[in-house]
């Protein structure tokens, strides 16, 4: 049987199978006994049932009852592997924006040359892309000459502790070395910056640390009628200005110096002339970065308060308030460094400073020069001709970081052409995925595979 890419009953069943995947709510939640299990399962059995020579070829196992490994195996066993990620689970769609939604957030609605759905972007569509290539090329009569694991997480959303966690675990175990992770990360964007003539496609070469950490102001309580000059919640409110107006050091690194040799000769000139002379125009630069969220996390450890509690009573003074900080930090710097400045930023404030368990340092920086790396950016310019390729930073947490140990490159991609408004989708209303889209993903993944 041969199995073509471009053939419209073929990209008809494709878009029905991702359809009926976007149906099964496979939600996760903080607390597990909030997670529904059955959907879980269901999905384990419609993936069985629509792949069914992934099935048959691959070897399966099963961690911690939902994640999925595959294994195909190569025909030069004495190669390092490759793992291509993604996650089955999806965020919850909050009640109170159900009704802004075009069509039902589950129905896997297929309108106006869009597939709607809760994971249509986030991140289903890769799931379901990879294992249609997969598929595709099994059918074809391909033999991968190094051998590909496929790992499909089922709680990335809430931390990935019981998914590919484990999974890398299990494959350090075995000895398994990998010369190429490819998980989530930048999508090929549109107007990614203003004046741009062509699409961005961002390849994530390293991503942020993040920290948490908590602030605690004490003091010895007592009536609101007499206040003493300096208030546990007075301390901790001054703590959270002076850390919001005294930010991290903004810097061009190695990797958004990369990123603008990219991109610099697609820009207009004058724009080319900045960004192919970082040394002079650095200054400038940064002025035009740290005036926006999405750009001021790309130069600059960032700090996010997001929580804050104390009190009570409207007329007694709590002997303790807290506030929590988000930090999102940058390569070459560590969770020390950030509980480190912020403790001296608020020294004479009287303030406690605990690190929250949920951290994790920068990953490591991957290699443009690498093999790996140049047959990414060949695939992606054969399928998105009028695209280029950037390395750029994910400022976000994903996967990934849990096969550091035992992986050479680790890249965070997603091969779906947005526009930058379209971000907003992501965990938010309106979720989708354009038909000519997925197409172009799962041609993008069967020739990366091809080509590996």
């Amino acid at each position: 049987m041969d199995y073509k890419l471009k053939d419209n009953k073929n990209i008809d069943d494709f878009v029905q199978r991702l359809s009926q995947a976007l149906q099964i709510k496979t939600i996760s939640y903080e607390n597990m006994d909030m997670v529904d299990k059955s959907e879980f399962l269901k999905f384990h059995t419609f993936i069985e049932k629509s792949f069914p020579n992934v099935h048959r070829v691959l070897v399966k196992e099963t961690i911690n009852d939902f994640g999925i490994l595959f294994k195909w195996e190569g025909t030069e066993t004495n190669q390092d592997s490759i793992l291509l990620m993604a996650h089955m689970d999806v965020v919850p769609v909050e009640k109170e924006t159900e009704n802004e939604w075009c069509f039902e957030p589950f129905s896997g609605n297929i309108s106006d040359g869009y597939v709607w759905g809760r994971g249509a972007l986030d991140m289903k569509s890769q799931l379901m892309g990879i294992l249609e290539a997969v598929e595709g090329l099994i059918i074809n009569g391909f033999k991968p000459r190094k051998t590909i694991y496929l790992a499909f997480g089922h709680d990335e959303e809430v931390g990935g502790y019981l998914g590919n966690a484990q999974m890398a675990s299990y494959l350090q175990s075995k000895g398994i070395k990998l010369s190429m992770v490819l998980d989530e990360g930048g999508f090929i964007i549109k107007n990614a910056i203003a004046g741009m003539s062509c699409l961005a496609a961002l390849i994530g070469i390293a991503e942020k640390g993040m920290t948490t950490l908590e602030l605690f102001a004490e003091s010895n309580g007592g009536h609101s009628s007499m206040p003493p000059n300096s208030t546990a919640i007075g301390r901790l409110a001054k703590s959270i200005y002076i850390l919001e107006k005294k930010q991290f050091k903004a810097n061009i690194n190695s990797i958004l110096k990369e990123f603008f040799k990219a991109i610099a000769p697609k820009m207009p000139l004058l724009k080319r002339i900045i960004f192919s002379n970082i040394w002079l125009f650095k200054p400038l630069i940064i002025r035009i970065f740290t005036k926006l969220p999405k750009t001021n996390a790309l130069v600059r450890t960032t700090t996010a308060f997001t929580m804050i509690e104390g009190g009570f009573k409207m007329n007694v003074l709590p002997q303790q308030a807290k506030a929590v900080a988000n930090f999102r930090v940058m390569p070459g710097e560590t969770i020390e460094d950030v509980k480190k400045r912020v403790e001296k930023v608020i020294k004479k404030l009287d303030i406690t400073v605990k690190v929250n368990d949920v951290s994790f340092n920068p990953s490591k920086i991957s290699h443009i020069a690498s093999n790996e790396y140049k047959v990414m950016c060949k695939t992606i310019v054969s399928v998105f001709p009028e695209s280029v390729a950037a390395p750029y930073l994910t400022v976000g947490s994903t996967d990934s970081r849990y096969y550091q140990k035992i992986a050479n490159q680790i890249f965070r991609f997603c091969p779906i052409e947005i526009e930058s408004e379209d971000l907003e989708r992501v965990h938010g209303v309106n979720e989708r995925i354009s038909i000519e889209g997925y197409k172009k993903m799962i041609e993008f993944f069967y020739l990366l595979i091809e080509s590996l």
